[in-house]
């Protein structure tokens, strides 16, 4: 069972679309769905990850998704907020959960390699909601 504390870690790979923009201009859009793999990104941990990434700014995207079913888990983690650019990273606090999720809000921080596509998330729960 989850608990206040708990972190679990998860990261996926994005592939630009060329049909999508170029990267940098205002409005360019990153669509993702795709499975979640472990940390190294080496190893699939089950469940999606679903997301898209809209740049409002010329600093900066909004990224609004959901993690389904992920380590095992049967849920969803719904999350909305900042991905900067200059610091390659985001923050993006849980909005809704469900199934074993349920109630556990807290934040998950992004660590973005721009090269590789490989993303790092850390999901941190900080609280029973």
């Amino acid at each position: 069972t989850l608990k206040v504390g708990d972190v679990l870690v998860v990261s996926q790979f994005f592939v630009q679309d060329e049909i999508q923009g170029t990267i940098g201009e205002m409005g360019e859009i990153w669509p993702y769905v795709g499975p979640a793999y472990n940390e190294a990104g080496l190893d699939l941990i089950g469940g999606e990850i679903i997301e898209t990434c809209i740049r409002p700014s010329p600093k900066h995207y909004r990224c609004t998704g959901s993690m389904v079913n992920i380590h095992g888990y049967t849920g969803i983690i719904n999350y909305d907020g900042p991905f900067f650019d200059d610091r390659a990273a985001g923050v993006f606090p849980i909005t809704a959960s469900t199934g074993d999720f349920a109630g556990l809000t807290g934040t998950i921080y992004e660590s973005f390699d721009a090269e590789s596509g490989h993303s790092v998330r850390t999901i941190s729960f900080e609280r029973q909601g």
